[in-house]
């Protein structure tokens, strides 16, 4: 005995796909234990008007109607309702797939599978879509590695387990040759690591003649009569306070430091002589 639960389906519209909602009428069946011989008469209570209308043009008359067994009458309304190509024409498409940029040979496979379903292939359809496969694949090297395989042996499921394997690889290989770059531009970064830049500082205090701080007088603004005198003299000597006259061989010069004899001003903040801070 068969109940009926509350239907999570929808009629049947035109233009939709008849062999998806027919696919999802047999889950309704499956679940509420519909007997066979009621399948029919569901078919047309959920189905709505139209699929009805469709089917009446079908077989005009009742005895027609209910003399067809419901595995007949839904093929012959995927026949009405979901027009394809001819044969010819899908074998043609099947033929001359090959794999598109962007896509990969997993969903190649797949785009392989849905079109062979209409090519009517028989028991030669996995053998053919193995071979389009390997003509197909845009990946030199994969077609290589499914080439190695004994042929006669090889089956579409085996193929497709290579090929996700292949896959799986080339994306552990590029997640770990990220790894291996950001951990080469975080050592570069950590050649001098330490506390607060602690140890550059030390490197380049050590490395520096006089250290970058000067004598004790100096950091605390006390400089000699000599030292007063050099940084007054070495301020009113910048080229911008040199006599007009200079016109453009004194321009020229600023502008080519290399033309220009380096100076040697003393620094405002530690008294050394060479540089300035």
């Amino acid at each position: 005995m068969s109940y009926v639960l509350n239907p999570n389906i929808e009629p049947f519209r035109k233009g939709q796909s008849f062999s998806t909602w027919i696919k999802r009428l047999g889950y309704h069946f499956r679940v509420n234990k519909v007997n066979d011989d009621q399948k029919k008469d569901q078919m047309f209570l959920l189905g709505g008007n139209y699929l009805f209308s469709m089917a009446d043009k079908l077989y005009p008359t009742e005895e027609m109607l209910d003399g067809m067994s419901y595995e007949i009458l839904v093929q012959k309304l995927k026949e009405k309702l979901d027009k394809t190509d001819s044969i010819l024409l899908q074998r043609h498409h099947f033929s001359m797939k090959v794999q598109q940029h962007g896509e990969t040979a997993s969903d190649f496979i797949f785009s392989l599978k849905a079109l062979a379903e209409y090519c009517e292939f028989g028991d030669q359809k996995n053998r053919l879509i193995v071979d389009r496969i390997l003509v197909g694949l845009t990946d030199n090297s994969l077609r290589h590695r499914l080439l190695t395989e004994d042929s006669s042996k090889l089956t579409l499921a085996q193929v497709e387990n290579i090929i996700a394997s292949w896959e799986m690889a080339n994306i552990h290989t590029k997640v770990l040759k990220n790894n291996d770059n950001y951990d080469l531009v975080a050592s570069i970064y950590n050649r001098y690591a330490s506390s607060n830049g602690r140890q550059f500082a030390e490197r380049k205090v050590r490395t520096s003649p006089k250290g970058f701080r000067g004598s004790m007088n100096s950091r605390f603004g006390f400089q000699s009569a000599e030292n007063r005198y050099n940084v007054t003299r070495s301020r009113f000597q910048h080229p911008r306070h040199r006599h007009p006259p200079a016109g453009t061989i004194h321009r020229r010069r600023r502008m080519d430091d290399t033309r220009w004899a380096m100076e040697q001003p003393i620094c405002d903040y530690c008294g050394r002589r060479g540089h300035q801070r």
